[in-house]
This record gives C-alpha cells, sequence and structure tokens, in this order.
C-alpha cells in the first residue's frame, strides 16, 4: 500500500477508535508481524489514537516463531485498553484470536479488535448501530436456544445442540471491557457440543469457502457424525478441503468449531472475506478451533476444541431453525424482532 493513503486512513480510523470509545489517557496497543499485508495501518492507528489523546505503542511478533504466544507479550497486551490486533496473513488462520494469550488479555478487561481487511471494505463496512442491535438482538435469542437444524434444497440436513454453551456476537467494535470482535463484521455465532452434529452439509454452486477465498464451483456434500466430518464428497473444491484438513494431523480439525448467520445487510457476496462471514441472512459454519472466550457478555464461543486448524465455510440459501423458530430463509432474517 502506498504511504501516501496514511493521511487519508488516519480519519477513518479515528471513526473507529471512536466506536471502541477510546478516550484521552486510555492505552492503545498495536500488535503486528511482519507479514501483515497493510503494513500503513499501524501507522494509521497511531495517528488516530494520539488525536484522541491515547497512549499507543507496538508490538511486533516474529514472522516465523512458535506457536505459543510468550508470556511477555501477553503481559504486556494486558496492561492495554485496547488491543487492535494486525496479525493475520492472507490465507491463515489467526495466530492470535485462538490462543491461551488471548484469553488471559480478555480476562484481564482489555478490549480487543481485529483488524486485516483492505481500506476499501473498512470504509465501505464502518460499524453501523443497525447491524450491531441485529447481532445483539440475536445473541440474545440464540443464547436461550438447545438446538439449531439446518435444511436446505441442495441437500443440506444438519443437527446440532448447543445447549449450555454462550452465544457470541460481532458488531465491527469494541466498546466493553473484555470484549473482542472484528471490523469488519456483524454476525451471531454458537460453539455448538463437539459431539452434537450430525447430518450432510451441502455446498451448492456459489457458497464460500473462506480459507481458501474460493467460491464452489460444483456441489460438494460434507457428511458428518457425532460432531465429526466422516466424508467428504465432490469436485476439485471437495479435494483440496480433503487435503487441506489432512495437514493438520489432527482429529480435531475434523469437528465442529461454530454456526450461526451474518447480520450485515451491505455485505457484497464474495466482495471480502469478511463480506461472505457477515452477509445478511447466510449461515456460517466452521470446523476447528473455538476455545476462545472473553468476560463480556457475547464475547467468543466457550467451546472445548483446541485444534491450530480453524476453517470457515459461508453457505447461502440455507433454512435455519434455532429449536423451532426459522431464523433465515433463502437470505433473509425471518424474525422481525432479529431484522
Amino acid at each position: 500500500m502506498s504511504p501516501n493513503i496514511i493521511g487519508e486512513l488516519v480519519p477513518l480510523f479515528k471513526k473507529e477508535l471512536q466506536f471502541c470509545k477510546v478516550k484521552q489517557g486510555e492505552t492503545v496497543a498495536l500488535f503486528t508481524e511482519p507479514r501483515f499485508e497493510h503494513p500503513s495501518y499501524w501507522q494509521a492507528f497511531m495517528g488516530a489514537a494520539e488525536d484522541l489523546g491515547a497512549d499507543v505503542f507496538q508490538v511486533t511478533i516474529p514472522a516465523f516463531r512458535k506457536p505459543e504466544i510468550p508470556q511477555a507479550i501477553t503481559e504486556t497486551l494486558q496492561k492495554a485498553n485496547l488491543v487492535i490486533d494486525m496479525t493475520q496473513v492472507p490465507g491463515g488462520t489467526s495466530p492470535w484470536l485462538y490462543t491461551d494469550s488471548h484469553n488471559k488479555v480478555l480476562a484481564a478487561g482489555v478490549r480487543t479488535l481485529m483488524v486485516n481487511h483492505p481500506p476499501q471494505v473498512l470504509r465501505r463496512l464502518l460499524p453501523d448501530p443497525a447491524v450491531a442491535r441485529r447481532a445483539r438482538k440475536g445473541a440474545e435469542f440464540l443464547e436461550k436456544a438447545k438446538t439449531i437444524h439446518v435444511r436446505s434444497e441442495a441437500g443440506t440436513d444438519l443437527t446440532l445442540s448447543k445447549q449450555g454453551r454462550i452465544a457470541g456476537l460481532q458488531q465491527g467494535y469494541t466498546d466493553e471491557p473484555g470484549h473482542w470482535d472484528h471490523w469488519p463484521s456483524g454476525g451471531v455465532a454458537t460453539a455448538p457440543l463437539e459431539d452434537s452434529a450430525n447430518g450432510s452439509l451441502v455446498l451448492n454452486t456459489g457458497d464460500w469457502i473462506v480459507n481458501f477465498d474460493r467460491m464452489v464451483s460444483e456441489p460438494l456434500k460434507i457428511s458428518v457424525k457425532d460432531g465429526k466430518i466422516t466424508d467428504i464428497q465432490g469436485g476439485a473444491e471437495a479435494a483440496m478441503l480433503r487435503e487441506w484438513l489432512k495437514l493438520w494431523n489432527d482429529e480435531w480439525a475434523y469437528v465442529t468449531s461454530h454456526i450461526g448467520w451474518g447480520c450485515e445487510h451491505r455485505a457484497i457476496w464474495g466482495a471480502s472475506i469478511m463480506d461472505v462471514e457477515s452477509c445478511y441472512g447466510s449461515m456460517l459454519i466452521a470446523f476447528g478451533s473455538n476455545f476462545f472466550i472473553g468476560p463480556a457478555r457475547h464475547c467468543g464461543l466457550g467451546g472445548k476444541n483446541r485444534s491450530k486448524a480453524h476453517m470457515d465455510i459461508g453457505v447461502r440459501n440455507c433454512d435455519l431453525h434455532v429449536d423451532e423458530v426459522l431464523i433465515t430463509s433463502k437470505g433473509q432474517i425471518v424474525p422481525d424482532e432479529l431484522k
């Protein structure tokens, strides 16, 4: 990215920090790594934080390192009021999101925010109060539920239990102690009980495998028994998915992570990863890690899957039922109170 754009980013990033309730005297930590593809972001966030009267510093971890975040870095981040996480690289899972380090920082009451999308996406999907309201109402509804059942004309018929699990929300900003969020985003998710999913998930042409940043070109069937993928049938994307899962050499990579729906009415399917994950009325389902959680209400997932793998899949045109209530159908949110 040209350094000439930094001046244009400062006002945008200042608006985001204001959504995050950054105020004079607070401390903002910019958490980065050398492969992050938007190196101008830390400079723009630094300028935006200083404009708001906050103290700001940067922590950079090595690109090639041990999987664990060093304790000294965790302790440093725990001293901030807000951590901006800019460690995710294209095509990879976040090196910090699903870690004990992140859980410890959240437990200390720190607000954390992931940012990794191009500036045009951040600008188009700057937080919207309507999206935040939708996500919170959805999470409140989902938290009380016990079961989720998904069907589609393509052949999906999948049931899961979330009994006793929290419901997380994403609204595009973090504004209370111990809350994580992702700019841009808008959605609701829960971690089903790890052995509860049974049935078939059928991806149709046009659905999206997020980790590959790739649209499904032909139908793909994923069979799930007792929470775990047992078979994947289809064309090129099925072969890619089978190989990706094998790379981890970890049975937990095949286990369900989270499921939920998108709340972002401005999202454009396929325009970016978070457009797919947040698209209004679509379903997002994942396999792999799900153990991150914060003390704020509706923060994280709180599951037991500690795999290093995490695969997100965006699916359109599903009928998603929570208990017996139809929540999404054909790309729309059905209950008036959740729209």
